[in-house]
C-alpha cells in the first residue's frame, strides 16, 4: 500500500480571517480611545514653564589659603561673595502661553541673594514680531512679565549677585505648569516617536490585509495625536493648506 503526501498544509496565524476581524475591532477600539484622548489634549492643551538656574560660579575660591588677599570689586564697591549666575525660562508647551495666563502679576525670579547688576539677557522665541517680555531687576531677583510666551520660548540672564545663590519661583499662573528640571527636551521625549513606530507598523499590517479604507482613520489618529490636534482640526489644516491660493 502507498502513501501519498498530502497536500493541505496549515495556514499561518497572520493568514486567518478571524485573526484580522479581531484585528480590525481590536483597532476600532484603540481609535475611539486614542481620538478622544487627542480631543482632550487638545482642548486642554499642556502648558509648562522650566525655570532653573543652571550656572551659578562663585568669582573667588571656597578655600582661604587661595583666596586671602584677593579681592573682588564692582565699580569701586567690594563684593564678599560674588557670583555669576545664570538663570533661564523655557516654555515647552503645545500651545502659547499668552499674557493673560500671568492674571496680571509678573513672573517672580528670586535668586535669594542681592542681585549687583544684570549682565546679560536674551529672548529668542522662535517667531518674528513677538515682543520681548518686559523685564524688572528687583534687589534680589528678576520680574518677568506679564506677556506672551511662544511654544518654545528661551528667555536667559546672567546675574551678577553678592552671596550664595539659591532660586525660588514666585507665580500666579493659571493652568501652567511650572518645573524645575535642567533638561526639559529629554523629559517624555519618547512617547511620541514611539507611538509613531507603533501606529506606523500597524497601518502597515492592516493596509496589507485590510486595504486603505481601514488604514486611512489610523494614520489620522496617529498625526492627530502626535502634533496635539483633533482629527477634525488636523483635517481643517490640511484642506487649507492645499486650497490655498497661489499668491505668486
Amino acid at each position: 500500500m502507498s502513501l501519498e503526501p498530502s497536500d493541505s498544509t496549515v495556514a499561518p496565524w497572520y493568514g486567518s480571517g478571524t485573526f484580522w476581524a479581531i484585528a480590525a475591532v481590536v483597532v476600532a477600539v484603540v481609535a475611539i480611545a486614542v481620538g478622544a484622548w487627542a480631543a482632550f489634549r487638545s482642548a486642554n492643551p499642556r502648558r509648562v514653564l522650566y525655570i532653573t538656574m543652571p550656572s551659578a560660579v562663585s568669582l573667588l575660591r571656597s578655600e582661604p589659603e587661595i583666596s586671602e588677599g584677593i579681592e573682588v570689586l564692582h565699580k569701586g564697591r567690594p563684593l564678599s561673595q560674588p557670583y555669576l549666575v545664570t538663570v533661564e525660562v523655557l516654555s515647552r508647551s503645545s500651545r502659547d502661553i499668552p499674557r493673560p495666563a500671568f492674571g496680571a502679576q509678573p513672573l517672580n525670579l528670586d535668586v535669594g541673594a542681592p542681585v549687583i547688576e544684570l549682565l546679560d539677557s536674551w529672548s529668542h522665541s522662535g517667531r518674528s514680531a513677538v515682543p520681548v517680555p518686559a523685564l524688572t531687576v528687583t534687589s534680589t531677583g528678576l520680574h518677568v512679565g506679564p506677556a506672551l510666551l511662544t511654544r518654545r520660548h528661551h528667555l536667559g540672564y546672567i546675574l551678577l549677585v553678592d552671596g550664595p545663590p539659591q532660586l525660588q519661583v514666585m507665580a500666579e499662573m493659571a493652568d501652567i505648569d511650572i518645573r524645575g528640571r535642567a533638561d526639559p527636551d529629554r523629559e517624555g521625549g519618547w512617547v511620541k516617536p514611539t507611538f509613531a513606530i507603533i501606529m506606523i507598523s500597524l497601518g502597515a499590517a492592516v493596509f496589507d490585509q485590510l486595504g486603505a479604507v481601514m488604514t486611512l482613520p489610523l494614520l489620522l489618529i496617529a498625526l492627530s495625536v502626535y502634533f496635539s490636534l483633533t482629527p477634525e482640526s488636523l483635517l481643517s489644516r490640511l484642506r487649507r493648506r492645499v486650497t490655498k491660493p497661489d499668491r505668486r
